[in-house]
């Protein structure tokens, strides 16, 4: 560890730190009969992506993970978790870009909804941090942040 015995923590530590925490809290796998609290508020299209990446057989393979247990590949059970809380981000976003470009629709489209959408079980990788400021007024750190988004598993149907 670089930072050992430093008053500045090394950047590259940093990230190591922070892909580690990724790498726990991307999907949390719960037990069958427990609801994650905030499931019931995630919008349709996540909750069907959750089912169907249940039903998956195939997570610990296309994530390289062999027959290893794996927090990522959560075939069979229930999940909570970062993934879930941005994919319903984005897949808003992917929603109100659905509805506001109507007028730009071939004529023959009547209507297009989002069914699903999931970022996938690989979480993002840190590659580099740069510390861009620090408000001790606010409590707010600002970084410029590298980072690599593995797409292998995602899904969005529309």
């Amino acid at each position: 560890v670089s930072s050992v015995g430093s008053t500045v923590p090394s950047m590259t530590e940093s990230a190591v730190w922070l892909n580690a925490l990724l790498d726990e809290m991307w999907r949390v796998p719960l037990e069958e009969n427990v609801t994650p609290l905030h499931v019931a508020e995630y919008p349709d299209f996540i909750t069907k992506a959750m089912k169907y990446s249940r039903r998956k057989q195939s997570c610990r393979e296309a994530t390289g993970r062999g027959k290893n247990k794996s927090t990522l590949c959560t075939d069979m059970k229930p999940y909570g978790g970062l993934e879930p809380y941005i994919s319903s981000i984005l897949g808003e976003a992917v929603i109100e870009v659905l509805t506001s470009t109507s007028a730009s629709r071939p004529s023959d489209l009547t209507y297009i909804s989002l069914h699903s959408f999931t970022l996938g079980s690989v979480p993002p990788i840190i590659r580099g941090m740069r510390l861009k400021g620090i408000n001790d007024k606010d409590s707010t750190v600002k970084l410029d942040v590298d980072l690599d988004v593995l797409l292998g598993d995602s899904s969005i149907v529309l």
